[in-house]
């Protein structure tokens, strides 16, 4: 492939997919419900093996209603973490895909993944509580699931030319918005990183982590250590910067989830040899 073209190929690219009348629809929407879809299926999956008791149709109620729970959470946590004073003043906005000034359709964006992961443990815990399903059996199964998501979302935010990366002199960097500066395409980094890299992780560890709760703690400790890792190539949000001078508020929140994660991990591993000393 010619250089100049890949890296040009962001410039090339509508967000806009295609329009339903005078509703446009981006790429965005369409590869995140992929990846709800590939994560769908790859919970149906692995359900029979890791929990036989949940059946086909309460797994597809319960991921409809995840959806909801990762959509308000995800665009909460972007209000309040990134957007405070807009939350706080225009909160109805939030779920509005109205423009405020001119009234004309703009569609949702802006949605936090820690807000997200807030909202879809809410669901899982109500879900749990309502059909006595065990909670960590059901955030095992999601842990190998959502890395589908992470992987086609953050395809979708690369179509959409958003999340760039930071200014580089690489030969693989692409030119975004309009600008003639070479920067990471940080979004297909996450792609890897968050998306193919964790789930095959996952995938090799199932099978060696015996106790409840195990993969979804790996799931969170490892996709913040991921997460981490990506923020240095992107670039920061421009009304935050950075703090401590190096790092983005993004890897503070991943710094918290991969620490969290692995307390967890040794917590539940640790949980279940004195249930098995008891016995």
């Amino acid at each position: 492939m010619d250089l100049g073209y890949w890296q040009s190929f962001p410039e090339r690219i509508d967000p806009v997919a295609f329009a339903l009348g005078s509703f446009p629809i981006h790429w965005y929407a369409i590869f995140f419900l992929c990846g709800w879809a590939g994560a769908f299926l790859i919970a149906l999956s692995f359900r029979r093996n890791r929990l036989p008791e949940i059946t086909r149709s309460r797994l597809e109620d319960l991921f409809w209603w995840l959806l909801l729970g990762a959509a308000l959470g995800a665009r909460l946590g972007y209000a309040l973490f990134y957007y405070p004073d807009l939350f706080l003043v225009h909160p109805f906005s939030l779920f509005s895909p109205y423009d405020r000034a001119t009234g004309e359709w703009t569609g949702i964006s802006g949605l936090s993944f820690h807000g997200g992961i807030i909202g879809v443990g809410a669901v899982l815990f109500l879900f749990s509580k309502k059909y006595h399903i065990s909670f960590l059996a059901l955030a095992d199964l999601l842990a190998l699931a959502a890395p589908a998501v992470s992987f086609f979302g953050r395809i979708g935010n690369f179509l959409n030319g958003e999340l760039f990366g930071r200014v580089t002199e690489i030969p693989w960097g692409m030119y975004f918005s309009g600008e003639r500066v070479l920067r990471h395409p940080s979004a297909l980094y996450e792609a890897f990183f968050e998306g193919i890299l964790l789930f095959v992780f996952l995938f090799f560890a199932r099978k060696r982590v015996g106790f409840p709760g195990g993969l979804a703690a790996l799931y969170v400790s490892g996709y913040g250590v991921l997460r981490f890792i990506a923020e240095f190539f992107r670039e920061p949000d421009p009304q935050l910067g950075y703090f401590f001078g190096i790092f983005t508020l993004g890897q503070l929140f991943s710094l918290v989830l991969a620490a969290g994660g692995t307390i967890l991990f040794f917590w539940f591993q640790r949980r279940k040899y004195a249930t098995i000393r008891v016995n």
